[in-house]
């Protein structure tokens, strides 16, 4: 559960830097999902925060081709989700079963992304599968 719980908060952060224009320095003060995670967790969560916001482009176009409409058309839960996981598996080399399943279990812990599990497992299930997508995104 603490791995879900570390993605969850690496999610708000991001949405806290994009969707309220707040710095990363600030999210992490304002997150109190952030806030009550404990050593690794913690590390790990403004790690995967740091990763999606550092290669946000490149994160997203890597995402394209496994949607079916544009992502900034998605739910901002849904958005922070994906670009989390992106970065488990492009950026910082985590488990593939881990970034589908813990990412997954994030959203089922996160009332407003909830009813996005389903689309957040079969695009991450791609995203695994598809280094190359990233790896031919310019930088």
């Amino acid at each position: 559960m603490s791995g879900a719980k570390a993605r969850l908060a690496a999610a708000q952060l991001i949405m806290t830097v994009l969707e309220e224009r707040r710095t990363l320095d600030e999210a992490l003060a304002q997150t109190e999902t952030f806030d009550r995670l404990n050593g690794s967790d913690r590390g790990f969560a403004r790690a995967m925060a740091s990763a999606a916001l550092r290669q946000l482009g490149r994160i997203d176009l890597g995402l394209a081709p496994f949607l079916d409409r544009p992502l900034d058309t998605a739910p901002p839960p849904s958005r922070a989700l994906l670009r989390i996981g992106a970065a488990q598996a492009w950026l910082l080399e985590t488990p593939d079963h881990a970034v589908v399943g813990e990412t997954v279990s994030a959203a089922k812990l996160w009332p407003r992304a909830q009813r996005a599990t389903g689309f957040l497992n079969a695009v991450l299930r791609k995203v695994v599968a598809n280094r190359e997508t990233f790896d031919a995104a310019p930088m």
